[in-house]
Order: structure tokens, then C-alpha cells, then sequence
């Protein structure tokens, strides 16, 4: 077989190009601080399983808790009674429809329950109550006044109701809050509240608010066999 130098010149004058290969890829390595992470979750809720083991329940304690917040706030009545007439605690019921009336006439006042059954108070703010710089009431606070009439006048289940109403003392020599309490125990009075069951006060905690402190009493029972109260 015959070579043609010109074709083996040409054959080894050509380099065969180079593969071309992908770079390894590296593998991802697993993060230690994950397995330390869940090693410890796990170990915490070991603990916690531990303790609900451990733990007893119970269940009257627990009711009575929740019958004090319930019966704080004013949203629930205690388990056990009832809101039939006659049944029931007057002065939770007193102190529930009170709540209700403030919440949907005036949305920006706000109920405190004091004490449960004996002590309440309504804060409502200063521009809420009374016309800015007089002593005059807003008139659209007039259903209000209504309802808080009633609610001293005639109390349900025999109750004695009384109304405090504190606002801050002005810091120079102003009298404008003193005006203001006057005019506001003339404006009850006109509409027909008892007078030996209003009261003001001047109170520096009040700051920018008008406080209405209901003071709730329980009717008294004569005593057995005596008659006497």
C-alpha cells in the first residue's frame, strides 16, 4: 500500500481537538447546625410532654378562673345562674346592661369593672362629654344621659345605685372644669336623677378624660325573726 506524503503531512499537521468535559458539580454537605437545631427541639419537647404527664388538671379551679375574668370584663355571667327574672346576680346583670349601653352609644367610651357587682367605671373622652373650651354638654350625648338616668333612678332587683363623675383640675387658675361638673350634675337633675345619688370630684388621674364611677349596692334584707334592716 502506497502512502502519499502529502496526505500523512496533511493527516499529521491536523491535532485532534480537545473533549470537552462538564466541571464536577459539587455536592452540597449537610449543615451540622441543623441536626444540633432539631436535636434540641426535640429534646424541648420531650420536656414539655414530661410536664403534661406530670401535671394535674384541675377542673374546678380552672372554671373559677375563668368565671373571675368572665365576670370582670362583663362579657359572660358566671356558670351556674341564670338571666331569668328573679335569678341571677342583679348587680352583674346591673353592671352587663351598663356595659352594653355605653358600647353602642358611645364607641370611644371605655368600661372598667372595678370591682364585680359593686364598683364600675365609664372614661370617656373630655371632647366626647363637653363642647371644646365651655361647659356645655354635646348634644348627641343626650340617649346616654338618658339611659344613665334611668339606670340610678330605677336600678333592677332593688339595687343602690350611685354616679361619681371626676374630672382633672385645670393647672392654672381656670375654672372650666368646675363649670363643667356643675353643668353636667344640673343636666342629670333636670332630667330626673335622684340628687343624694350624684357626686363630683376633681381627680388629676383623669388627665384628658370624664370618669362616671357607679358605686352598686346590694338591697338589704331585714333579719330573720327581727324585722329590723
Amino acid at each position: 500500500m502506497q502512502r502519499h506524503p502529502g496526505t500523512s503531512e496533511a493527516a499529521s499537521g491536523r491535532r485532534a481537538a480537545p473533549l470537552a468535559f462538564a466541571p464536577p458539580t459539587p455536592q452540597a454537605r449537610p449543615n451540622p447546625s441543623l441536626s444540633i437545631f432539631l436535636g434540641l427541639y426535640l429534646l424541648v419537647l420531650a420536656f414539655f410532654i414530661l410536664l403534661v404527664s406530670l401535671s394535674t388538671i384541675e377542673e374546678m379551679k380552672a372554671r373559677a378562673v375563668m368565671d373571675s375574668l368572665s365576670a370582670t370584663f362583663g362579657k359572660a355571667r358566671p356558670s351556674g345562674t341564670s338571666i331569668g327574672p328573679g335569678n341571677g346576680d342583679p348587680a352583674l346583670l346591673f353592671e352587663r346592661d351598663l356595659t352594653a349601653t355605653f358600647a353602642s352609644l358611645v364607641h370611644v367610651a371605655e368600661v372598667e369593672i372595678v370591682k364585680p357587682g359593686r364598683i364600675m367605671r365609664a372614661r370617656l373622652p373630655l371632647a366626647a362629654v363637653f363642647a371644646d373650651g365651655a361647659a356645655e354638654l354635646r348634644p348627641a350625648l343626650d340617649p346616654l344621659l338618658d339611659r344613665v338616668v334611668a339606670a340610678v333612678s330605677s336600678p333592677p332587683g332593688g339595687l343602690v345605685v350611685s354616679l361619681e363623675l371626676a374630672l382633672a383640675p385645670a393647672a392654672d387658675a381656670a375654672e372650666l372644669p368646675a363649670a363643667r361638673a356643675d353643668g353636667f350634675v344640673r343636666e342629670m337633675l333636670a332630667r330626673g336623677a335622684p340628687p343624694d345619688r350624684l357626686a363630683i370630684a376633681l381627680a388629676p388621674r383623669a388627665e384628658g378624660d370624664v370618669w362616671l364611677t357607679f358605686a352598686i349596692e346590694a338591697p338589704r334584707r331585714s333579719a330573720a325573726g327581727g324585722g329590723r334592716p
